[in-house]
């Protein structure tokens, strides 16, 4: 009988083993499935990129308007958010890191269609000419000549003129390339203070 014993502890043993493992192994699976569950719930903040609330909020502190599109893509191996942004006069075009909030492209370009809506017309509805060039001289009193800015840009960012525009706000907005770099800046026309600056990579070229 001694003997007998000696033989059913070491299976009753064995069984408690498998039990145990097959436990610990259940345990496994369902925390792989909780884990799982909380990715698909979690969207991006699961990627450590940053949500597409708190995107908005950069670039709106960068851009004030309303937010037309965004998008998140992929260039070069980083990852990052596409944002357009309108106002009344301009279009905003932003790249912000998803990671980091850095914004590390910015474009800001004159919206022609809000321009020409904002334009002086005659009572039959046609733009009035007189209006426009009565506007323009009163815009350009007193204020630093074309040639002056683009000497002020050209002091700031070496390279050549592309573009040049006075825009209704009294800032020259200015385009200046050096080979692949390109800059844009612009210029307070009453104080001659660059108030924007601009670096960045043009792939195009």
């Amino acid at each position: 009988m001694k003997v007998n014993k000696w033989i059913i502890l070491p299976a009753i043993a064995g069984v408690i083993t498998v039990g145990s493992v097959a436990m610990a192994d259940d345990d496994v699976k369902k925390a792989k499935v909780e884990t799982n569950a909380q990715v698909e719930h979690k969207g991006t903040e699961a990627t450590g990129y940053l949500t597409k609330e708190k995107a908005i909020e950069l670039a709106l502190a960068k851009a004030d308007g309303q937010v037309t599109e965004i998008s998140l893509d992929e260039d070069d191996n980083r990852v990052h958010y596409d944002i357009e942004i309108k106002d009344d006069k301009y279009e905003y075009e932003l790249d912000l890191d998803a990671i980091t909030g850095e914004i590390f492209e910015f474009e800001k370009n004159r919206d022609d269609h809000a321009k020409a809506a904002s334009g002086a017309t005659t009572p039959s509805g046609k733009a009035n000419p007189d209006s426009s060039k009565e506007q323009t001289a009163a815009k350009t009193s007193n204020l630093i000549s074309e040639k002056e800015a683009i000497a002020i840009a050209l002091k700031a960012a070496p390279g050549t003129l592309t573009e040049v525009e006075l825009d209704d706000d009294h800032k020259y907005e200015i385009e200046i390339k050096d080979g692949k770099i390109k800059y844009e800046l612009s210029i307070n026309a009453k104080t001659g203070a660059i108030d924007e600056f601009e670096k960045e990579i043009d792939d195009n070229d």
